[in-house]
């Protein structure tokens, strides 16, 4: 469960020609680049490409509307694709990790995800004719588990798929810690600097990137839960109190561990986990 991307609060102190913003369909779409040591230290993120998709709250829309904002997705995510790979789809090997904890439901999201694909690189190792017929990627899917069940870091188990198989981009699923309060459950984040597993909730393992496998990693996620602290932060700007004294931001410290997730936390997850493999699909298949 990695922290999500810096606070919308924060982008305007970012040059106009690094960030960009677009409505579709009545979804908002905001698009950043971080390419500069300057900004790199100065927002606390890798250098990259972050886009953000804001929703009215996924668990309200109806399955139909999902498949509209999947097709959205889809074309940000084939946009980070292409700028990493210059392969046709048709002859691309596209491998997607399912990072979080299946037993955990605000952390099983790219489990959940991971296991809705359609995979296809084992047809195109049975019967290449069929294969090349369907147009499509290589696609194959692994769900990573985590450390303190596994033993094994997230890392090493892709280096060892990475050997083997020889993808040229991995697409990282995971659930995110939201930064604001008003993006838990409605939005959409994808990137391409990698991912670091945990860090959003203080549990930091090792980066999934490109610097680190070889490979280019792009990430995408959904906010399922929020740091108490956050909220409450949140909730007093809300009300116009932006002055906190030394005894009540001690009191907020302590709640830095504190994590609160929806009540339909089962929902979000299950339908974030639809349209995220849509969005890939969308893309790949």
């Amino acid at each position: 469960m990695e922290s999500s991307a810096i606070k919308r609060t924060d982008l305007s102190k970012i040059a106009s020609d690094c960030y960009s913003r677009e409505i579709k369909e009545g979804i908002e779409i905001c698009r950043l680049n971080i390419c500069g040591e300057n900004d790199k230290k100065k927002f606390g993120i890798e250098c990259g490409n972050y886009v953000t998709i804001y929703t009215k709250g996924i668990t309200g829309y109806t399955e139909f509307a999902i498949e509209n904002i999947a097709k959205i997705v889809s074309e940000e995510l084939t946009n980070l694709i292409n700028l990493h790979s210059k392969k046709p789809k048709n002859r691309s090997n596209i491998l997607i990790a399912g990072l979080g904890n299946r037993e955990v439901t605000p952390d099983s999201l790219g489990v959940s995800a991971a296991e809705k694909l359609n995979v296809t690189r084992h047809v195109k190792i049975i019967d290449k004719n069929m294969f090349d017929a369907t147009q499509s990627c290589a696609l194959s899917s692994v769900c990573c588990g985590v450390f303190g069940k596994t033993g094994v870091e997230a890392l090493e188990f892709l280096r060892g798929l990475v050997s083997q198989i020889c993808p040229d981009i991995i697409i990282a699923v995971d659930a995110l810690a939201a930064r604001e309060y008003s993006r838990l459950g409605s939005v959409i984040q994808l990137s391409d600097a990698g991912i670091v597993p945990g860090s959003g909730i203080g549990n930091r393992r090792d980066e999934i990137s490109l610097n680190t496998l070889g490979v280019p990693v792009i990430s995408i996620g959904v906010p399922t839960v929020v740091s108490a602290a956050t909220f409450v932060c949140d909730s007093l700007e809300f009300g116009g109190y932006s002055n906190l004294d030394k005894r009540m931001r001690d009191r907020l410290d302590g709640l830095k561990n504190l994590f609160v997730t929806p009540k339909d936390c089962d929902t979000l997850v299950m339908s974030s986990a639809r349209l995220i493999a849509l969005s890939i699909e969308n893309s790949l298949l």
